[in-house]
């Protein structure tokens, strides 16, 4: 992630030293908003989705909630990496924003080039943050497109050619034939019909073996467990 596609959104009260830190991280190639007000920073997160957040721990809604807490609950935050100032370092403060999910705490008032040494470790850790979500992104379609690919594409085949046999053979088959071959293509319908269901339904992801040890979602895992 180069400096210049960094976007960070500082989320303090608008003073001397707000001003000179936007000044010094635009100086190293950021992207960088500023909010001073907690309800426009959760806005402003939300839609520009910022690779860093700063905020002083003193910023809070109107009805008094921290600023950092509502952020940590924007489901598509979870990758930023949060830096939390507080202009007076107490232990059992800095304990409750680490439980909440701050990345890191750092006095407000304190040496820049620190600060800026935790920016750089945070854009890291958000690149790689992110890199492991498009992972799991990308594990989880595969898994699914094999899914599809056993529980559906099998019975759509066997309709396929079901189908394709009864055109060749209809007025060659007696009449219990037709009839079995009917409920062959319906019992293949209804399995498709069972597999959607059983996605839409889907509470606890499970994992099953394919060919080769290749996983796919288990939807029967009752039967295959027992």
């Amino acid at each position: 992630m180069r400096s210049g596609d960094s976007r960070i959104l500082v989320a303090i009260r608008n003073d001397g030293y707000t001003q000179t830190l936007q000044a010094q991280l635009r100086t190293q190639g950021y992207t960088v908003h500023w909010v001073g007000d907690a309800e426009e920073g959760v806005r402003l997160a939300k839609q520009w989705l910022p690779d860093l957040i700063i905020a002083d721990d003193a910023l809070s809604t109107k009805d008094g909630v921290p600023f950092y807490r509502c952020v940590r609950e924007i489901r598509e935050l979870k990758t930023t990496y949060f830096i939390l100032l507080s202009a007076q370092i107490a232990i059992e403060s800095k304990i409750r924003a680490l439980e909440a999910g701050i990345d890191a705490f750092l006095p407000k008032l304190g040496d820049t080039r620190e600060l800026l040494a935790y920016v750089r470790v945070g854009l890291r850790t958000c690149r790689y943050r992110r890199e492991a979500e498009e992972l799991k992104s990308s594990h989880a379609l595969n898994t699914l497109a094999v899914t599809l690919a056993h529980e559906i594409n099998n019975p759509l085949t066997g309709i396929i050619g079901y189908l394709a046999f009864l055109e060749e053979a209809t007025r060659e088959m007696h009449r219990t034939d037709l009839e079995h071959m009917v409920r062959k293509i319906q019992g293949q319908a209804e399995r498709i019909h069972d597999v959607i269901g059983r996605l839409q339904d889907l509470q606890e992801v499970r994992w099953t073996n394919y060919l080769d040890g290749v996983p796919m979602l288990d939807l029967y895992p009752r039967v295959n467990h027992e």
